[in-house]
């Protein structure tokens, strides 16, 4: 009774999340006017609109890809390109159907456990390092585009403040991720008392991919982490090639959002979509309850575009169609890989396996 009343409430707040977002895309529509989104739509030129479909694949591939490099690099690793790529997409869409981004690690690490046979801590060390290289590489663009528009454009004065925190904020996260990655003992402290919260569901979770026994296996996985951390430092090729391949991905995304621009026949900077792009990363890394941040994005580029004189139906059409180019296409395309391992089973009916 307990179980079905947890299942129900977890529903409930992933439906009301999805209404949140779907509501602010809805006062946004209203507040520009639909007939003006429509009629600038009309403009589009489909091809290059199917261009950013593509490239937008070819981001999903390259981000498995940089994730896979990691896996390799690791001690006594084996495992196919496919089956990281199918992790990841699988991942993917349970964050897209969660209020909580922090689903897409622990399913990464929880997946590629059973899929691959890696050790819980080996496969957090990467996801771990991972995620730093993800930062650095925001901050290599949110640095390099607010350079180049601060210079080319003279136009920033008013954001100074906002991306000095941006920057600042990124900084500190990374900072916060190295130490606790260099303190086993907080973070056997941390895993203790996160499995004592919440026992019942991982315990479940971790029944249905074959490790059951997490209490008596701390110190190992602990361990396989700490070692498989260090390992991975001391292997810059596999590190420059994560963050080079990370880059990339920031590229295709930057040019997602460029060619959307081109279908509306509407030239804007490629410097200012980076910056813009930038600046909608920060929102995504925010605690925000939206799966995908579902309407937030949507603003965000919105009121960012219109800071620089883009007109006010024209930025938020360009919103729209990248966020259907990118979020709306990469739901049915991750959901194959989320089916085939039964995730949107494991999100929605956890409890029910004892």
């Amino acid at each position: 009774m307990l179980k079905s009343a947890s299942r129900r409430k977890e529903t409930f707040i992933v439906a009301i999340s999805y209404l949140i977002g779907i509501a602010i895309i809805i006062i946004l529509l209203h507040y520009v006017g639909i007939g003006r989104i429509i009629k600038t739509m009309m403009q589009m030129s489909i091809q290059f609109f199917i261009l950013a479909f593509i490239l937008d694949l070819a981001g999903l591939t390259l981000y498995a890809l940089t994730w896979h490099i990691l896996l390799i690099g690791a001690d006594d690793v084996r495992i196919k390109f496919s089956t990281s790529l199918s992790v990841s997409l699988a991942s993917i869409f349970a964050c897209f159907i969660s209020p909580s981004g922090a689903i897409l690690e622990i399913l990464r690490i929880i997946l590629i456990n059973r899929e691959g046979g890696i050790s819980v801590g080996k496969g957090a060390a990467t996801v771990v390092i991972h995620r730093i290289i993800y930062t650095l590489s925001f901050i290599f663009v949110a640095i390099t585009s607010y350079t180049v528009v601060q210079v080319k454009y003279s136009v920033l004065g008013s954001m100074e403040e906002i991306f000095i925190v941006i920057v600042l904020a990124a900084v500190f996260f990374i900072a916060g991720i190295y130490y606790i990655s260099r303190r086993s003992d907080l973070i056997e402290n941390l895993v203790l008392k996160l499995y004592d919260k919440y026992q019942d569901k991982l315990e479940g979770l971790l029944r249905k991919y074959g490790t059951i026994n997490v209490k008596d296996t701390v110190s190992n996985t602990l361990k396989d982490f700490k070692s498989t951390f260090t390992s991975l430092k001391m292997k810059p090729v596999h590190l420059f090639l994560a963050f080079t391949l990370t880059f990339t991905v920031w590229i295709t995304n930057i040019l997602i959002f460029y060619l959307v621009f081109l279908s509306l026949n509407h030239p804007i900077s490629i410097w200012i979509i980076a910056l813009i792009m930038s600046i909608g990363e920060f929102v995504q890394m925010t605690p925000i309850m939206i799966p995908g941040m579902l309407g937030i994005i949507e603003t965000v580029f919105t009121t960012a575009l219109m800071s620089f004189g883009v007109p006010i139906e024209m930025a938020a059409t360009a919103s729209i169609l990248a966020r259907i180019a990118t979020f709306w296409f990469d739901i049915p395309v991750t959901l194959i890989a989320a089916s085939y391992y039964g995730v949107k089973y494991l999100v929605r009916g956890l409890a029910r396996n004892n």
